[in-house]
């Protein structure tokens, strides 16, 4: 049996090879094709035609860049401490391609790295589903839903963490399945390895240490003696690389513990007022779907270009499109007295020689950006507390995880792709549906379900209540524990039906 579950491994690598490179081929087709000029669009253009261009790659592409040429492993050597703004396993995975084919070869060669790396994901990830439940079917039913989730094959093709960090997190349960058949010292440092280089990758993989936590003292049969010794090693493991990274920061930043990354006033340069912004917009919606970044660029954007619209008429136009729900605990007056408190901030912001002005109206728009906050909170913490984080939850659950999907735009009115999104978004809702399905089932598949499920709950209850926001791609880390708990439902539901046709 042990020889047939590495031939299906083997077959389930080569079949992701063959997918993720049609459906990249594909994406690139229809991306040409809509864009032909190719105008500079976040996943609507393309980097020397190779791979597809994401905003984000400011991000995570400049490090060795910079340190060739200033010595700084940064974002932007021209930023407050930006050493320590992203961590560093997917700049040091990108600067590696760039050191060895250049500036046009990075972007040519990263695609096939990633997308060997993802086909050893779904094959690790069919045998870690395997050795959980000693089932090949759920192994195979996990892999393929994994493998075959058009946004991860995409990815493939993209230079951001979404293209590593759930391949890292496969990885990551594999190792744990190991610990399952064999709760050996070599095993859990080798998970802590990989746990540890999943969350250099991505910072919330963090909250899968619920699931470690678990998984340590559940493999050792709850033995206390044991479970600490198999910690140790696990913390042992992922302090290998934990540790320099953290003494690094602490020499670049001049004392500073910074364990993952940290940002020194503002994170998205766009200046505290508009994270406080953000914070109010997040009492009542999601501010991926109504963006404090939007706001700010509208404003800059009318400032730079010597203000063709009145500072009134902008302000007025954000204001007259706010949600209902907005104006929970604040009028419109007060509103736009702070936008336009907002709007003067961007003015001296960009004006040289203003610093008392602009340090003035950072302050004044801070303190009423958070009483915008205040206020809604005092007139309906069930709002706050209660309907808003539904309203997260709801748009986490019900989507189809399809931005990727070139294909896919202007969706309206053609069958074939409201097939496919409806599809997607079935899948979407089915993997959660599955946590609750699957209590039925919990004692047969106890140590699987809960790892699965720690990690789900620990990660959207800090996008839901600490994050406030969320954009799809955040499902990235949990998909491999999604479509686990899918394979083990669609096994179950199948399973139940083929008994009762016998019985008929």
């Amino acid at each position: 049996m042990n020889q047939k579950k590495y031939k299906t491994a083997l077959i389930l690598f080569f079949i992701s090879i063959i997918y993720t490179c049609s459906m990249n081929m594909l994406n690139v087709y229809f991306i040409k094709k809509a864009n032909p000029t190719n105008a500079e669009i976040n996943a609507r253009s393309l980097v020397y035609n190779a791979t597809v261009y994401s905003i984000d790659n400011y991000w995570y592409l400049n490090h060795v860049k910079n340190y060739l040429a200033t010595g700084k492993f940064t974002v932007d050597t021209s930023k407050y401490r930006y050493e320590v703004r992203r961590t560093p396993v997917y700049p040091l995975f990108y600067g590696a391609h760039y050191l060895l084919f250049g500036e046009k070869g990075s972007y040519i060669s990263i695609r096939y790295t990633q997308t060997f790396l993802l086909a050893l994901a779904v094959a690790l990830l069919f045998l870690a589903v395997y050795n959980f439940t000693g089932n090949k079917t759920i192994g195979l039913f996990a892999a393929l839903l994994y493998g075959l989730q058009p946004c991860v094959a995409l990815n493939a093709f993209f230079t951001n963490t979404e293209s590593l960090s759930s391949v890292l997190v496969c990885y990551f349960l594999f190792g744990l399945s190991l610990c399952k058949l064999n709760p050996s010292k070599k095993n859990w440092l080798i998970t802590g390895v990989l746990f540890a280089l999943g969350v250099l990758c991505r910072p919330p993989i963090i909250f899968l240490a619920i699931s470690c936590l678990f998984a340590i003292f559940y493999f050792n049969k709850w033995n206390f003696k044991n479970s600490i010794i198999s910690g140790i090693f696990f913390l042992f493991g992922a302090a290998i690389l934990f540790s320099p990274w953290i003494t690094r920061n602490y020499k670049v930043t001049n004392g500073d513990i910074v364990f993952l990354e940290k940002y020194y006033g503002d994170p998205m340069d766009y200046g505290m007022p508009n994270v406080y912004l953000r914070s109010w917009i997040s009492c009542w919606m999601n501010p991926a779907d109504f963006s404090s970044e939007r706001i700010s660029n509208m404003m800059m954007s009318n400032l730079s270009n010597k203000e063709p619209l009145s500072k009134k008429n902008i302000v007025d136009s954000i204001v007259n499109n706010l949600p209902t729900r907005a104006l929970i605990g604040n009028n419109k007056t007060a509103i736009n007295s702070t936008l336009s408190d907002l709007y003067e901030y961007y003015r001296f912001k960009n004006l040289p020689g203003f610093k008392n002005q602009f340090d003035s109206t950072d302050k004044v728009v801070t303190k009423k950006m958070h009483l915008l906050k205040s206020n809604f909170i005092k007139k309906s913490a069930i709002d706050y507390y209660i309907i808003t984080p539904l309203l997260f939850a709801k748009s986490v659950i019900f989507q189809s995880n399809s931005t990727s999907l070139t294909f896919l735009d202007n969706y309206h009115g053609n069958y074939l792709k409201i097939a496919v999104k409806a599809l997607l978004y079935l899948i979407n809702v089915f993997s959660f549906l599955s946590i609750l399905f699957l209590l039925f089932y919990i004692r047969k598949y106890l140590d699987v379900y809960l790892i699965s499920t720690l990690g789900i709950a620990c990660t959207f209850f800090v996008i839901i209540y600490i994050l406030q926001y969320f954009e799809n791609r955040y499902n990235f880390p949990v998909y491999p524990f999604m479509y686990t708990l899918l394979a083990i439902s669609l096994y179950e539901i199948f399973s139940t039906l083929k008994d009762r046709f016998r019985k008929n």
